[in-house]
């Protein structure tokens, strides 16, 4: 495993971390009656981090050609559109910074 991919897995890992913390937040905050907008914001930060740690997983799978539990399911074609889009994203933003310069 490259350099590139330690830090991508390591990457990966710091997400369902986060999203754990998270999730754990949540917990915290129902019992507490916390209000709806914390609720959300973490709920989405969960999703966001497991999304992201998903999609790096994914990458690092195809790259070594390893097969992945639920290959048939629909939900790895929903994850590679999702990468597919975050990579869209990053080369609109690359595009705009360029253009303002």
């Amino acid at each position: 495993m490259s350099g590139g991919e330690l830090q991508q897995l390591q990457g990966a890992e710091q997400k369902l971390l986060s999203a754990l913390q998270a999730a754990e937040q949540v917990v915290e905050l129902l019992s507490s009656g916390a209000r709806q907008a914390q609720l959300e914001e973490l709920c989405a930060r969960f999703l966001a981090d497991v999304q992201d740690s998903q999609v790096a997983l994914l990458q690092l799978a195809e790259r070594h050609q390893q097969p992945l539990p639920f290959q048939n399911n629909d939900y790895r074609a929903r994850l590679q559109l999702l990468a597919a889009r975050k990579q869209a994203a990053a080369a609109e933003a690359q595009t705009a910074g360029a253009q303002q310069h």
